[in-house]
């Protein structure tokens, strides 16, 4: 007789799907499976550690607030390498990236090396991109930075994308301001020259709230 067919692997990857950047991390799901939040972990830590706890945990089962506009978090002006600024109006119709970087980090100069490169690139072709850094780096600085005074539109932005200690990271955000992606990082180390841009993937799920969810793993054939 044949061989029996192979079984068709029916397991997601866990650590892609969720984006687990740091551990222990609890992702908490409803009864239909969906996720209700990406990381649970600081609420039963605080339930654990603070007397106060039960106060928290009313609150049951913690649901995630979404920002579905990112755009409409960033302010209103930012800030060139020159210190002159950019009104938010002239990057209408634009593809945003969102850089967390840190300068000191080595691995945050070589992606922003690389991460020049491809900006430098699409630039020249005339694609509506920019990059907004969380951070304002000095008159070098080839794209756009947050005010240094917008210390919390920074911390909203670092909280919504869990960056704090997982730098460096790049969110880009499509015209609306929906979420196309968060790992940024990954798309410019493997398309420096931009061949992909807009990088927007299949329809498969909505973007907007800000799950990582990787190319294909929702099609399930």
């Amino acid at each position: 007789p044949p061989p029996p067919a192979p079984r068709r692997a029916t397991q997601k990857n866990p650590p892609r799907r969720f984006q687990v950047r740091q551990i222990p991390m609890l992702v908490l799901l409803d009864d239909q499976g969906k996720t209700v939040h990406r990381d649970i972990t600081p609420a039963v830590t605080h339930i654990v550690e603070d007397s106060d706890g039960d106060s928290f945990a009313d609150q049951f089962p913690w649901h995630e607030k979404r920002h579905t506009n990112i755009k409409q978090m960033l302010g209103e002006t930012f800030l060139k390498g020159d210190m002159s600024e950019v009104a938010i109006n002239e990057l209408e119709g634009k593809y945003i990236g969102l850089l967390f970087s840190a300068t000191w980090h080595w691995q945050c100069r070589r992606f922003s090396q690389m991460l020049e490169y491809m900006y430098e690139k699409l630039k020249g072709e005339g694609k509506e991109f920019e990059i907004i850094d969380m951070d304002y780096s000095g008159p070098d600085m080839p794209w756009l930075a947050l005010p240094q005074k917008a210390c919390d539109v920074k911390q909203k932005l670092g909280e919504a994308f869990r960056v704090e200690n997982a730098p460096p990271m790049l969110v880009i955000i499509d015209p609306e301001g929906s979420v196309v992606t968060t790992e940024g990082v990954e798309i410019v180390s493997k398309d420096m020259e931009g061949e992909c841009f807009p990088w927007t993937p299949k329809p498969l799920y909505d973007l907007s709230t800000l799950e990582p969810e990787i190319l294909g793993e929702m099609n399930d054939t």
